[in-house]
């Protein structure tokens, strides 16, 4: 059971990802506060039980839980994880039109006004200051519990095999950058880092920025598809 400033969630049989669920849907300063077994014949009354107080009640089955699917006719059954894929227009200009929407449009406005300007690196020290000083600082800030940290030597691996970093700077000063991948199946958005963790930074749209620009820089290299990775499910 994790309790924060927006909720509840309770957990049954989910091993992956439970502290960024949970933060996701509790809201700042998520944390457990109870653990314990639950017998399986009781699952749906103790789910129900959380949902009907307002709380996320997050179930996983597997292959020996006969019976219970009845029980959970109405839970929203979704996977661990989602890929978050992107098809492109062949223009900029399309593309633009395509990312303005009304949820989109303050993020716009304030990657403008924080000036961003940006480069493409692909040289290997800049590409190893970045794991250092970027990107693992950031999965550290953002998910100390269970984010992983991919190795500075797969991130080179792949710079020799049509890995690139797209870095954003402010007044002439690195301050994040994101590292893609353009493979068969497209152009990858894979690993984004903020100098430093800043929280600074990170407001100004830094992460929305890097992903604008990612796109457009598909569209450049004439790719019609884009991976925003993998995220935890989401409605919308």
């Amino acid at each position: 059971m994790y309790e924060g400033s927006e909720g509840t969630a309770w957990f049954a049989g989910v091993t992956r990802s439970v502290p960024s669920i949970a933060g996701f849907y509790c809201g700042d300063g998520a944390s457990p506060v109870a653990s314990g077994r639950v017998w399986r014949r009781r699952l749906h009354g103790r789910a129900t039980q959380i949902a009907g107080a307002s709380g996320l009640a997050a179930v996983q089955l597997d292959e020996r839980a006969q019976g219970l699917t009845g029980a959970f006719r109405e839970a929203i059954a979704v996977p661990t994880m989602v890929d978050v894929d992107v098809s492109l227009p062949s223009d900029l200009d399309a593309l633009q039109a395509q990312l303005l929407t009304s949820t989109t449009r303050e993020d716009l406005r304030r990657i403008r006004r924080a000036e961003f300007r940006y480069r493409i690196a692909t040289d290997p020290d800049t590409v190893r200051e970045f794991h250092a000083r970027h990107y693992s600082p950031l999965v550290e800030h953002r998910f100390p519990e269970d984010g992983h940290i991919r190795p500075v030597g797969k991130m080179l691996e792949d710079l020799d095999n049509g890995g690139e970093l797209v870095c954003a700077d402010i007044d002439g000063t690195w301050v994040a950058g994101v590292f893609n991948h353009r493979t068969a199946a497209g152009y990858a958005l894979m690993d984004v880092g903020i100098r430093d963790a800043n929280e600074a930074v990170r407001h100004k749209r830094a992460v929305s920025a890097l992903i604008v620009r990612s796109l457009e820089r598909a569209v450049e290299l004439g790719e019609d598809r884009a991976s925003l990775g993998r995220s935890l499910p989401f409605l919308g």
